[in-house]
Parts: C-alpha cells; structure tokens; sequence
C-alpha cells in the first residue's frame, strides 16, 4: 500500500508539472525554462529502535529529540543544540555551538491537516512558492517515519532551503533544513549531515496534545471562517492588518488584525453555500491568512486561494455598505448569438471566487433575458486560477478579462478562453 501511495503522490505532482508545462492556462511552474526536476536526495540506513519500537535509540555520536505533545522523535548529531517550542509543539536545532554564527539549521513545524491529503499540502506549498526563473528540486518518492514525503529542495528563502513535507495521522509535519546551498560552507555540511540523520531516524509516536500552532488573536472558537488580510507597504513590511471572521451562527464581525469592532447581523454574499460547499483548510500566503471550517467536501488548492479573493472583497463591501458583483467579475465573455434568437446572445461571467453566471443578454446590451448561475468544477477552477495568476488584465473587443499575472495575452490565449467559456456556458445552461 506504501509504495502504491508514493506512485500516486509521484504521478499526481508530476501531472501536475507536466499540465502546467503544456496547457498556458493551468497553474504555473516554479521556474519558467525546462521546470522543477526530480532528484532523488540519499538517505542513510534506518537505525534501530528502543524496546517500546517507537524511537530509534542514540549512539556514543547521537542525541534523542522526543517530542511527546507532537508525536515524533528523532536522532541528532551529539553536537547539535535543540529546542522544543512549547507554543507551537515545533522544535529548532542549532548547529554545533563551535560554529560560526552557531544559526539555525531545522526548524519542524507541526499544524491540523484539516483533511488535506500529502499531495493537497505539496500543491500548496508549490503554489504559494512559484517564482519565476527559480527551479526547485522535487523529489516525491521520500519516505519520513515509514511513510510517504514529499522534498522539495532549493526553497527560497532567508537561505535556500531544503522541505521535508509529511502528512500522518491528522498532522502536517514540515521540517525545513537549511542552508541548502553548497557554497555557504560549513553550514552546508552540517545541513546535510543533520539531514542524513534525521531522515534516517525520524519516527511518529502518538501525540499527546492537540496541535499547538496557537490561531492568530484569539481566533475565536466559534468562528467557521477568519480571514486576515495584511496591506504591505515599502520593503514588505506590513502598513495595515484587516480581519473578518464569520461565527457558525452566520455573525461576522469585522475590524483590525488587534481587534474585531464590527459586529453584523448579515453574512457576505454566498456564504451558506461556500460553508456547506468545502472542506476545511488552513491557508496562508504573503498577504493574507485563512482558517475555515467548512462542512463540504470539496477541497483543491486553487480553492484556497478562490476563497481568499472572496474574502478579501467581502471584507471591502461588508465595511463600506456597498454590495456589487460588478466589483467581482473577473471575466465577461460573449459567445455569439443564440441559435435561431436573433439579437439574443450568450455571455459568461465569473466572478473572482469562481462563480459563473451564463446569461441570455442583448447583444447589444440591457437587462438579461435569462440567467443561470453555478460554481465552476474543480477541472474549470484550475484552469480559471492559471489565468488569474498568469496574465494580466486584457481586453479584446467587448470581452474582458481581470488578471493578476504579468503575460501579455495573444490570439492563441484568447481562443482557449474562448473554448473554456463555451464549456462553462454549455454546461451551466444548455
């Protein structure tokens, strides 16, 4: 069963390279030129066990880190220096205080799951480290604790790092090693060495706590949905921090990341349907932060980063009063005259979050003749997030198009959205 799962987790993110390589609308590659490449990173020998066979037990030249409240115990070099982070259930190990500098070389972090799946939280952490021209080493067919990993190495970062990702039991395990640049020695070497070991004795004990990543500012525990937005002014530095959350009674409350001071009775737009709709995730980027407790069951990292739009927007009209899908819409697509309708034309609009409305309009404009609107299917999300992402906003005739990205668009572009809206219209009103 092992190995079956380490194919699917392989063949799954190799997928989805190879799409994102070949279709221009699908996510983007963290590098632009021939993409990420697999390496394989060594591994030494698995080292025995104690006699309860939960830790591996340490040498003459070995130290044990046993994290019971996280659920994991490893060897370390005897030379190395950790801590255990008792906010966060996460440890630090040092390098040998005879080093320069004596910096961190691992830091582990432990967080809920919340129902994701390795190749949902690998997705993730691809999509939220896309920089163009950089070109990461990914190697899908690890193991950690005897079961499947994910390692991406050449990770930018403060330093380049190496990322040991683990999902067990509920839990994402993420241990970052670093530096993993060659010419920063001799912090390399203790880097590698620190990774050897660790791989090779690394072992899932069964925690007892909870996961300890403390909810930023008192998220409060009957909140379904926060959402924290941060403003980032010169150097990245953070101008002004907004949140939103919304209670299971469909409350929301609106205020400051320090402080929630508006309380309203009604909800944003669609927000039964979105509860009911996803599964519960845990997002977080450069600019903002997202915990959800979703009742659904539905869940694909482009849906994250949908979701966070549709807050970000839903906080803007919830504190200004002023409600408009037209502020949403991030592509209006006309398809041409209804058959046998004359002057009666089919247009498609979706919105930011990935709604769409396929619309019976006037072709040469007015109020709709007829309307029916749907959620776009995970297969059309990802394709619609490729196209926020990767090209900027563009207008051809009466079309248009709302893009994040920074490519230009050209007729081949256009002539796939074309294709992708036809789809979407056909399936939502036939």
């Amino acid at each position: 069963m092992l190995q079956t799962n380490r194919k699917m987790l392989a063949f799954y993110l190799l997928l989805l390279f190879l799409l994102a390589a070949c279709v221009p609308l699908s996510p983007p590659t963290p590098g632009e030129s021939s993409g990420p490449t697999a390496t394989p990173f060594p591994v030494a020998e698995p080292t025995t066990t104690d006699a309860t066979g939960d830790c591996p037990v340490p040498s003459a030249d070995s130290q044990l880190l046993r994290n019971e409240a996280a659920g994991y115990c490893l060897l370390l070099p005897a030379s190395f220096e950790a801590k255990l982070l008792e906010e966060t259930n996460g440890a630090t190990v040092f390098a040998p205080a005879t080093t320069a500098g004596h910096g961190e070389r691992l830091f582990i972090n432990i967080e809920d799951a919340l129902g994701r799946s390795l190749e949902d939280v690998a997705a993730q952490v691809l999509i939220d480290n896309q920089i163009p021209g950089m070109e990461y080493e990914l190697s899908p067919d690890a193991e950690l604790g005897g079961g499947p990993a994910y390692v991406i190495g050449k990770m930018a970062g403060q330093n380049l790092n190496r990322r040991v990702i683990a999902v067990h039991d509920g839990r994402v395990y993420t241990l970052i090693f670093m530096p993993d640049d060659a010419e920063q020695q001799p912090a390399n070497a203790e880097m590698e060495t620190l990774y050897q070991a660790v791989m090779a004795s690394f072992a899932f004990i069964p925690p007892t706590q909870p996961t300890g990543i403390p909810l930023p500012n008192g998220y409060p525990a009957d909140a379904l949905f926060s959402w924290e937005g941060r403003i980032l002014g010169d150097g990245g530095a953070v101008a002004a921090c907004q949140r939103m959350d919304i209670s299971a009674d469909g409350e929301t409350r609106l205020g400051t990341c320090a402080e929630l001071q508006t309380r309203l009775a009604e909800t944003p737009v669609q927000w039964a349907e979105i509860r009911e709709r996803f599964q519960p995730f845990h997002y977080t980027s450069g600019d903002f932060d997202l915990h959800f407790a979703g009742q659904g069951d539905i869940y694909d990292p482009v849906w994250s980063r949908a979701l966070g739009r549709w807050a970000q927007m839903s906080y803007g009209e919830m504190a200004s009063g002023r409600v408009g899908a037209a502020n949403r819409t991030a592509v209006s697509w006309w398809l041409g005259e209804v058959e046998g309708k004359p002057g009666a034309c089919k247009h498609l609009v979706v919105l930011d979050y990935g709604y769409a409305y396929a619309n019976i309009d006037p072709c040469g404009g007015g109020d709709n003749i007829s309307t029916r609107g749907g959620w776009l299917e995970t297969p059309e999300m990802k394709r619609f997030d490729g196209l926020v992402y990767g090209f900027a906003t563009a207008y051809q005739a009466e079309n248009y198009f709302n893009g994040l990205g920074g490519q230009e668009m050209g007729a081949a572009e256009f002539e796939q959205i074309d294709q992708w809206a036809a789809q979407i219209f056909e399936r939502l009103q036939p």
